[in-house]
């Protein structure tokens, strides 16, 4: 979570995207600007892209 919450503050809205993709495994292409997770709270997990 020490990570997640590094990488939130680091990268852009639009570069969120990336992210996912490490710490869930896949890729979520979901407007952070409309949504934006918690850092506190770990991203979904995978279910279509693994």
């Amino acid at each position: 979570v020490r990570r997640y919450a590094a990488l939130n503050g680091a990268l852009s809205a639009e570069s969120f995207c990336v992210p996912f993709f490490f710490f869930g495994g896949g890729y979520y292409p979901v407007p952070v600007r409309e949504k934006s997770p918690s850092p506190a709270s770990p991203p979904p997990p995978p279910v279509w892209v693994k």
